[in-house]
């Protein structure tokens, strides 16, 4: 969180507009796992738990664990669509201070240097701000503003919920293994997938449009992958990526000298934002002792997904509350241009390190089982601030003067966030030589992101889940 107030009429300070492009950031992150993703990908693996990545037999593997593409037979087309629907609320809470919310905690303060090399810091303050000599009567006293989740004067009984509908999520993955040519154990993959996450969509009137009034999240992982299984012992896979990452995204801030919210004084932005061909990759390997040993299936398992960084760069639209138009853009006290802007945000994505064990055994007339425990680490902590800046956005405190405008400084929105680790548990029982296949798994997940960047944008916290499913094969 980052607190701004506006201490004199009628000067909005070049600050706070930056914080609001600022604020534009946090959509800018298409999030993943721990921070936003839910579940794993494939019917499969949502059914065991999310526990599938040593012998995925499908071509998902590509993803999960490219050495295991080695077991895919034949030509294989996978699928899917999933359907994602975020149903989370928020419920301001003031604690019964008078004039306004109870301020954010104290003591976070930061420091980062910027992608262009400058340094920004960043503190979140604990006290109140002094009263406002100019105060109106019958105004409240300046308090802290809406802007970037900071709490503001509402009482805390409304609960805003979530009204974006249901996220259609497609996938299409293809394997091929060149066992039919009698080549074995060589397999490749190719696939198009976007993870399963879910937009957001309060409003523009309530207490979140100062963090968020609407988000649209576009990520699409696209990518070949190749494995080598030599016998039945060991294999390793390789895959080259790229991400598509883009958003369309509103949000406002309040420009109220009293801190009343007032919506004629609000500033709403829209951003639309995009990068292709985000470079990435994925690396694993798998082995089975337990076939040396004469035990049946003991598996083991273990792939890297590389980090990302993205550039996404669109266009920003700003439109402005009939009483700051009428008070001070028309009468000339300011003038502020952002016709044909640009924003551009910069961060970069956490590497995944997931590793797992899997026993299966045969136990005759049909029917075999296996049980997999698999544990995934999401280096998050590299996600500790985003990088914004704009071209073409201009302010002017002293419109016809002759002098130009200022470009706003770019912004760090900082975000500080933890690595998170998920523990997953799965398996799946065969029947009929595995023509009919029963799934159940669960998995426990951290968040990754702290309380002092908490907001409404991205509600996440602790995870328990599970998944059960039944599949059948005709032939």
């Amino acid at each position: 969180m980052i607190t701004h107030r506006l201490a004199l009429a009628p000067f909005i300070k070049l600050t706070t507009l930056a914080a609001l492009l600022g604020a534009m950031a946090f959509a800018a992150s298409p999030s993943l796992a721990a921070a936003y993703y839910v579940g794993e990908i494939g019917a499969r693996s949502t059914a065991r738990g999310g526990a599938n990545l040593v012998h995925p037999s499908d071509p998902s593997a590509a993803w999960l664990n490219p050495a295991a593409l080695s077991f895919t037979t034949g030509v294989q087309l996978n699928v899917d669509l999933n359907l994602v629907f975020l149903n989370s609320a928020f419920i301001r809470d003031c604690a019964n201070v008078p004039n306004g919310c109870a301020p954010p905690p104290e003591g976070v303060k930061r420091s980062y240097t910027g992608n262009d090399g400058t340094k920004h810091d960043y503190e979140v303050r604990g006290d109140r701000p002094p009263p406002n000599d100019d105060a109106q009567p019958g105004k409240a006293e300046p308090g802290f503003l809406g802007n970037l989740g900071t709490p503001s004067r509402f009482d805390g009984a409304t609960k805003t919920t979530n009204q974006a509908g249901v996220q259609p999520i497609p996938r299409l993955m293809l394997s091929f293994n060149t066992d039919s040519f009698g080549l074995d154990g060589i397999a490749l993959g190719a696939y198009f997938f976007a993870p399963n996450n879910g937009d957001y969509a309060f409003g523009e009137d309530t207490p979140t449009r100062y963090t968020l009034i609407e988000r649209d999240l576009l990520e699409l992982y696209y990518g070949i992958a190749a494995a080598y299984r030599f016998g039945d012992w060991i294999a390793v896979g390789a895959g080259l990526q790229f991400v598509t990452a883009g958003l369309n995204q509103q949000v406002r801030l309040s420009a109220d000298q009293y801190a009343n919210e007032d919506p004629n004084f609000d500033i709403q932005a829209h951003i639309q934002g995009q990068q292709d061909f985000i470079p990435s990759g994925n690396f694993g390997i798998w082995t089975n002792p337990g076939q040396l040993l004469g035990i049946g299936d003991l598996e083991f398992a273990g792939s890297v997904q590389l980090a990302r960084t993205v550039k996404a760069t669109g266009p920003i639209t700003l439109a402005f509350g009939q009483k700051l138009q009428d008070e001070l853009i028309t009468p000339g006290v300011i003038a502020i241009d952002a016709e044909g802007a640009t924003a551009t945000a910069e961060f970069e994505l956490a590497p995944f390190y997931r590793v797992g064990t899997r026993y299966g055994n045969n136990l005759g007339s049909g029917v075999s089982f296996d049980v997999e425990a698999d544990f995934v680490y999401e280096a998050w902590s590299v996600y500790d601030h985003v990088f914004l800046s704009t071209n073409g956005v201009k302010v002017d405190f002293s419109p016809g003067d002759g002098e130009p405008g200022q470009e706003l400084a770019p912004v760090v929105q900082p975000k500080d966030w933890n690595d998170a680790w998920s523990a997953r548990l799965g398996g799946t029982v065969g029947l009929f030589e595995r023509a009919l296949e029963l799934h159940a798994g669960g998995f426990y997940e951290t968040s990754a992101i702290p309380n002092e960047t908490y907001s409404v944008e991205l509600v996440d916290g602790e995870k328990v889940g599970a998944g059960v499913g039944v599949s059948g094969k005709l032939w």
